[in-house]
This record gives structure tokens, C-alpha cells and sequence, in this order.
């Protein structure tokens, strides 16, 4: 049911019937481990660039606007991350990196071990 589920999903049209370019994953197949209760299907309609709506009565599940004001930074794949470290004086931009990489990088930044079944990498700086 879950796999015919994300297909149909990823199948849904836009407002103008051209293909979404949505994207289904599944929790369990991209986590190493998932704590708690984590939803049966994560997904980024066109790109993120569409808002699923938690609202009912709308003709559409998805939204080029949020159904509750606009939110442009809420989902956004891409993020921001800076790092000062007196040592390494010598910014640069690093392509790549994933939100899993900042624990291991302080981590490794304060000289403690990083455990071996933690996800991500310490960036390096230098």
C-alpha cells in the first residue's frame, strides 16, 4: 500500500497537468535508524517548490503557496551553515555537505571522537 502510494504521488500533476517532479522516500530506507513514530512517507512535491496543504475543501493537496502564509524558508533543501574557527581564517564555500555533517564536525572540531555509527562527516576546513 505504501509503495503504490508514493508512486501515485509521484505521479500527481500540476495545475497546469505538466509532471510535479515530486519525490517519495521512505524513512526506514534512507535513515540508518529512525527514533520514535516517523511518518509512513516523506514528500517534497515539485521539488519543495509546491506546499502540501494540511487544510481540507482546497481542489488541489498541493499549493504553490503555503495554506497559511507564505513560508519560503520552511522546507528549503538547501541551508545555510557557518563555521568560525580562528585557526582556519581562510573562508571558502563547501558544496555537499548534508544537515548530518555538523555534529561529526564539532565533534571532531573539539578533538572528541566522532562514533562510528553516526551519520555524516567532520567538514574539513583546512
Amino acid at each position: 500500500m505504501r509503495d503504490e502510494l508514493a508512486t501515485r504521488l509521484a505521479e500527481l500533476p500540476d495545475n497546469k497537468g505538466r509532471r510535479l517532479g515530486t519525490e517519495v522516500f521512505q524513512p526506514d530506507q534512507i535513515y540508518l535508524t529512525c527514533n520514535g513514530v516517523s511518518p509512513d512517507l516523506i514528500v517534497h512535491f515539485g521539488g519543495l517548490a509546491w506546499r502540501c496543504l494540511a487544510t481540507l475543501g482546497h481542489p488541489s493537496i498541493c499549493s504553490l503557496d503555503s495554506d497559511a502564509a507564505p513560508d519560503d524558508a520552511n522546507h528549503a533543501m538547501h541551508g545555510v551553515f557557518v563555521l568560525s574557527d580562528p585557526r582556519h581564517t581562510n573562508g571558502k564555500h563547501i558544496d555537499g555537505l548534508q544537515l548530518m555533517d555538523v555534529a561529526p564536525t564539532i565533534l571532531s572540531l573539539l578533538d572528541m571522537p566522532v562514533p562510528g555509527d553516526m551519520q555524516g562527516r567532520p567538514v574539513s576546513l583546512a
